[in-house]
């Protein structure tokens, strides 16, 4: 299997999770720099859980759209510096 970036492969950990799993993959979500498809990741996230009958989203989508937003307010920096 060839190797994906972590905002590829998480997707696909997430489809491929037990119960079990979502605990340590929400450590993992929350305390890494996510570059790209956050919504994709929230969305796989809601799937499993709803197809587990899981309430507790274990803080993983305020911990992603954080991550939309300081992107946002970091291309706004940048684009406010050109002169």
């Amino acid at each position: 299997m060839e190797k994906q970036p972590f905002h590829e492969s998480i997707v696909y950990a997430i489809a491929s999770a037990s119960a079990a799993d979502l605990n340590c993959l929400a450590l993992l979500i929350r305390t890494t720099k996510i570059p790209a498809d956050h919504e994709k990741i929230v969305a796989a996230w809601h799937k499993k859980l709803a197809d587990l009958q899981i309430n507790d989203d274990f803080k993983v989508e305020y911990s992603v759209f954080e991550q939309i937003k300081k992107a946002e307010k970091t291309r706004e920096t940048s684009f406010d510096a050109i002169p």
